[in-house]
């Protein structure tokens, strides 16, 4: 059961450090205008927080559509007065929000502020929609000040989450994956990207007996195209690249070509198995359409 009292004391609130503060507060235009006496009621779990979201003038989704513009058009300080109208303490986060924001309901009424002050409804500390701009802003403000890292508690907690249910996949799930990645081909792009995550990480004994066991008796058939690529990276064979105009030339062999292309050789054994161009415009092609290596040819 949650017991929430109201009215404690700062000393009680600084000896208990679980113990929560919320509060219901209205600010009131005192400018001399003719919304003079309008007032604006809400609630925060954060006192503080909310002090200095109402004080920066860059923040622009605070509360509402009318309290926003009222913020805009009078000074933040000047012209406003701030009270705290009540204060709710409490060690469960969610029950105490709840009650505070039933007292918020209350006093928007009691104080007509939807009709005469700047709220929009009875629960409008949170009734407050971003745009699309806002949004995309903030998310790349969190993500530039590493907002959305985890924190070491909070990814040991996922971890044993994760770990205390059964995640492997079944046979049908894993068949149903394959199938849908047979034949895929990564772009070059794609392959940089997954070159650079992985550069510099090194597999663990354990990771590495894990993969052996896993591959022990298991036969790898090589396809007569990916046996060709070998073949070609290994030996002299002339290769043919074709630009986006249509010329072509031959290259003795498949690292000329690469060479020649700005490109790795194992980017060009790729352009060769699919037949696609490479972002910057070559097609590559065995000369007289050599698929296979004859095995007695001999290394250069």
């Amino acid at each position: 059961m949650v017991r929430l009292t109201a009215g404690a004391s700062d000393d009680i609130f600084m000896a208990d450090k679980k113990l929560l503060r919320g509060i219901v507060y209205k600010r009131t235009l005192i400018k001399d205008c003719a919304e003079k006496g309008f007032s604006y009621i809400g609630y925060s779990l954060n006192e503080t927080q909310r002090i200095k979201s109402w004080n920066n003038h860059g923040n622009k989704s605070y509360g509402g559509k009318k309290i926003q513009e009222a913020r805009e058009k009078y000074d933040l300080k000047k012209d406003w007065s701030y009270v705290v109208l009540e204060e709710r303490y409490g060690h469960e986060r969610d029950a105490l929000k709840r009650l505070v924001k039933q007292i918020e309901k209350e006093y928007i009424k009691k104080f007509d502020s939807i009709k005469h002050g700047f709220n929009e409804s009875e629960n409008d500390s949170s009734n407050y929609v971003h745009t699309p701009e806002q949004s995309a802003k903030m998310v790349a403000t969190r993500m530039a000040n590493g907002s959305y890292a985890h924190t070491d508690a909070t990814k040991a907690k996922i971890s044993k989450t994760l770990l205390s249910k059964n995640l492997h996949q079944s046979e049908e799930a894993k068949a149903r994956i394959s199938a849908a990645n047979k034949g895929r081909i990564v772009s070059e792009e794609t392959r940089q990207k997954l070159s650079m995550a992985n550069k510099g990480k090194v597999m663990s004994p354990e990771a590495r007996a894990k993969s052996s066991a896993t591959k022990k008796g298991k036969p790898h058939p090589i396809s007569a195209q990916g046996q060709a690529n070998i073949d070609a990276a290994r030996y002299k064979i002339p290769i043919e690249v074709t630009d986006l105009q249509g010329n072509t030339k031959v290259y003795e062999s498949m690292k000329a070509a690469a060479e020649a292309t700005n490109l790795k050789v194992g980017s060009v054994s790729n352009f060769l198995k699919s037949g696609n161009y490479s972002k910057n415009g070559y097609r590559f092609s065995y000369k007289d359409g050599i698929k296979n290596l004859p095995k007695q040819q001999q290394k250069p």
